[in-house]
Protein backbone atom coordinates (compact mmCIF):
# COMPACT_ATOMS: atom_id res chain seq x y z
CA UNK A 1 0.00 0.00 0.00
CA UNK A 2 1.63 3.09 -0.99
CA UNK A 3 2.35 5.99 1.33
CA UNK A 4 0.03 9.16 1.55
CA UNK A 5 2.39 12.67 1.25
CA UNK A 6 1.18 15.71 2.88
CA UNK A 7 -0.51 17.92 0.73
CA UNK A 8 1.51 21.04 -0.62
CA UNK A 9 0.84 23.87 -3.07
CA UNK A 10 3.18 24.57 -5.81
CA UNK A 11 2.82 27.52 -8.49
CA UNK A 12 2.44 26.65 -12.00
CA UNK A 13 5.20 28.20 -14.36
CA UNK A 14 7.62 27.24 -11.47
CA UNK A 15 10.44 24.54 -11.73
CA UNK A 16 9.40 22.44 -8.88
CA UNK A 17 11.89 20.05 -7.02
CA UNK A 18 10.42 17.33 -4.89
CA UNK A 19 12.79 15.28 -2.52
CA UNK A 20 11.84 11.93 -1.77
CA UNK A 21 13.78 9.37 0.51
CA UNK A 22 12.96 6.08 -0.77
CA UNK A 23 12.71 3.44 2.08
CA UNK A 24 11.32 -0.56 1.71
CA UNK A 25 9.31 -2.06 4.08
CA UNK A 26 12.42 -3.15 6.33
CA UNK A 27 13.29 0.85 6.00
CA UNK A 28 16.32 -0.18 3.90
CA UNK A 29 16.75 2.19 0.98
CA UNK A 30 16.48 1.59 -2.16
CA UNK A 31 19.24 2.13 -4.23
CA UNK A 32 19.12 3.69 -7.61
CA UNK A 33 15.97 2.23 -8.96
CA UNK A 34 14.21 3.59 -12.27
CA UNK A 35 12.04 6.21 -10.70
CA UNK A 36 8.36 7.32 -12.26
CA UNK A 37 6.68 10.37 -11.19
CA UNK A 38 3.52 11.29 -12.59
CA UNK A 39 0.82 13.56 -11.46
CA UNK A 40 -3.18 13.67 -12.60
CA UNK A 41 -6.37 16.09 -12.33
CA UNK A 42 -9.13 15.10 -10.43
CA UNK A 43 -10.52 13.22 -12.99
CA UNK A 44 -7.67 11.00 -12.94
CA UNK A 45 -6.30 12.37 -16.83
CA UNK A 46 -2.69 12.01 -17.01
CA UNK A 47 -1.43 15.59 -17.00
CA UNK A 48 2.67 14.97 -16.48
CA UNK A 49 3.86 11.49 -17.08
CA UNK A 50 7.40 12.94 -19.05
CA UNK A 51 9.46 16.32 -19.53
CA UNK A 52 10.81 15.59 -15.83
CA UNK A 53 14.50 14.37 -14.33
CA UNK A 54 15.48 12.55 -11.46
CA UNK A 55 18.37 13.10 -9.56
CA UNK A 56 20.55 11.04 -6.87
CA UNK A 57 20.87 12.79 -3.48
CA UNK A 58 22.40 9.91 -1.36
CA UNK A 59 21.76 6.80 -3.35
CA UNK A 60 22.77 5.07 0.09
CA UNK A 61 20.00 6.58 1.92
CA UNK A 62 17.46 6.67 -0.79
CA UNK A 63 17.29 10.00 -1.16
CA UNK A 64 16.34 11.86 -5.09
CA UNK A 65 14.96 14.55 -5.99
CA UNK A 66 12.47 14.88 -9.06
CA UNK A 67 12.32 17.65 -10.71
CA UNK A 68 9.80 19.39 -13.25
CA UNK A 69 11.10 22.10 -14.99
CA UNK A 70 8.56 25.47 -15.60
CA UNK A 71 8.16 24.88 -19.06
CA UNK A 72 6.17 20.91 -17.91
CA UNK A 73 4.09 22.80 -15.04
CA UNK A 74 3.59 26.05 -17.08
CA UNK A 75 0.22 24.59 -18.58
CA UNK A 76 -1.31 23.81 -15.68
CA UNK A 77 -4.62 25.09 -14.90
CA UNK A 78 -5.50 26.19 -11.03
CA UNK A 79 -7.18 23.18 -9.24
CA UNK A 80 -6.04 20.16 -7.04
CA UNK A 81 -3.83 17.16 -8.43
CA UNK A 82 -2.17 13.42 -7.29
CA UNK A 83 0.75 12.59 -7.94
CA UNK A 84 2.08 9.03 -7.71
CA UNK A 85 5.86 8.23 -7.10
CA UNK A 86 6.25 4.62 -8.66
CA UNK A 87 10.09 2.36 -8.59
CA UNK A 88 11.22 -0.64 -10.52
CA UNK A 89 13.93 -2.02 -8.42
CA UNK A 90 17.08 -3.83 -9.16
CA UNK A 91 15.26 -7.08 -9.43
CA UNK A 92 12.35 -5.74 -11.58
CA UNK A 93 9.67 -5.25 -9.58
CA UNK A 94 7.47 -2.29 -9.69
CA UNK A 95 6.00 -0.64 -6.72
CA UNK A 96 3.79 2.25 -6.23
CA UNK A 97 5.49 3.94 -3.50
CA UNK A 98 3.90 7.02 -2.43
CA UNK A 99 0.44 9.22 -3.68
CA UNK A 100 -0.62 12.92 -2.61
CA UNK A 101 -2.40 15.86 -3.22
CA UNK A 102 -0.98 18.78 -4.78
CA UNK A 103 -2.93 21.84 -5.03
CA UNK A 104 -1.72 24.05 -8.14
CA UNK A 105 -1.59 27.66 -7.73
CA UNK A 106 -1.81 29.62 -10.80
CA UNK A 107 1.07 31.25 -13.20
CA UNK A 108 -0.14 34.68 -12.72
CA UNK A 109 2.84 35.43 -16.02
CA UNK A 110 1.23 32.75 -18.22
CA UNK A 111 1.01 33.78 -21.38
CA UNK A 112 -2.30 32.06 -21.90
CA UNK A 113 -4.55 34.87 -20.43
CA UNK A 114 -8.17 34.79 -21.89
CA UNK A 115 -10.27 37.63 -22.82
CA UNK A 116 -7.45 39.91 -22.84
CA UNK A 117 -8.15 43.59 -23.77
CA UNK A 118 -5.81 46.98 -23.38
CA UNK A 119 -6.25 49.50 -20.84
CA UNK A 120 -5.26 52.59 -19.65
CA UNK A 121 -3.86 53.22 -16.06
CA UNK A 122 -2.46 56.65 -15.12
CA UNK A 123 -0.11 57.12 -12.39
CA UNK A 124 0.95 60.02 -10.20
CA UNK A 125 3.32 62.46 -12.17
CA UNK A 126 3.87 61.69 -16.13
CA UNK A 127 4.42 57.91 -15.86
CA UNK A 128 1.97 56.25 -18.48
CA UNK A 129 1.46 52.97 -19.50
CA UNK A 130 -0.69 50.09 -20.93
CA UNK A 131 -1.47 47.16 -18.83
CA UNK A 132 -3.18 44.03 -20.20
CA UNK A 133 -6.32 42.80 -18.56
CA UNK A 134 -8.15 39.55 -18.16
Amino acid sequence: MPTRHDPFTAMAGDDWEIRVTLLDENNAPYVNPQILWALVDRQGRLKIGSGYSVSTINATSGQYAIIIPAAVTEPLAIGTYTDTIRIIDSGGVTSTLAVGAIHVAADPWSAAIVGQQMINISLSGTSRFKAVAG
